[in-house]
């Protein structure tokens, strides 16, 4: 059985992501994100997770011999590396909170035509030639969120930052579609958020014990 110490580390940074996921879906106004910060912030929600099982589990003991507590700074930069590179390989993307898909296609038109005259359309792509941008449009009704995601390999990184900005202006004078679940997950966030801190409260002696074998001490 999973100490209570384990248990608030797991699911601490997974509660605070649903907690973020549902504040930001009920907001007044859109929001935009860019596929760099949304892998971080998954990163960050399952970090919890990867430091009380495979981190924990793998733990290499002359290193922890060796650094004691200090161990978990290099197995944390490590992982703050690795979530780096893997935000840095993907697909750009650009994600766009509270927004249904009708409201985002005349926004998206209107962006694209004062971006790039000689943008052309096919379906639910686009390709902006004058900003090396090429993408395609996904949307999830259920959750109200659309993504605007690199079609192709042939990108320019300063294109997307400058088309995720233009988005940001345009969004601001159109109302959000709210909902998505959002209850669900600001319920599902604070459930996790008090689940941890009963779990160490409740628990000290055996949360003392765990911190005292986590630090190698």
């Amino acid at each position: 059985m999973i100490d209570p110490l384990h248990l608030a580390i797991a699911i601490t940074p997974l509660g605070g992501y649903l907690l973020l996921l549902g504040v930001l879906r009920i907001l007044p106004r859109p929001r935009v994100v860019s596929g760099v910060q949304d892998t971080v912030w998954v990163g960050i929600a399952i970090s919890g997770l990867v430091v009380a099982g495979p981190f924990e589990l793998f733990m290499p003991e002359a290193a922890a011999l060796r650094f004691h507590g200090f161990v978990w700074l290099l197995l944390l930069g490590l992982y703050a590396m690795l979530v780096t590179l893997l935000a840095l390989l993907m697909r750009p993307r650009v994600i766009i909170y509270n927004i249904s898909a009708d409201a985002l296609r005349p926004v998206l038109s209107e962006v694209v035509g004062r971006l790039d005259r000689d943008a052309r359309w096919a379906g639910q792509g686009v390709i902006l030639p004058t900003l090396g941008v090429q993408l395609s449009i996904e949307s999830d009704l259920a959750l109200r969120t659309a993504q605007l995601v690199a079609a192709g390999s042939q990108q320019s990184y300063a294109g997307w930052r400058q088309l995720e900005q233009a988005f940001r202006e345009s969004l601001r004078t159109v109302p959000g579609a709210r909902g998505g679940h959002a209850l669900l997950l600001i319920l599902s966030g604070l459930a996790l958020l008090v689940l941890a801190c009963s779990a160490v409260l409740f628990n000290r002696e055996q949360t003392a014990e765990a911190w005292q074998a986590f630090l190698r001490q």
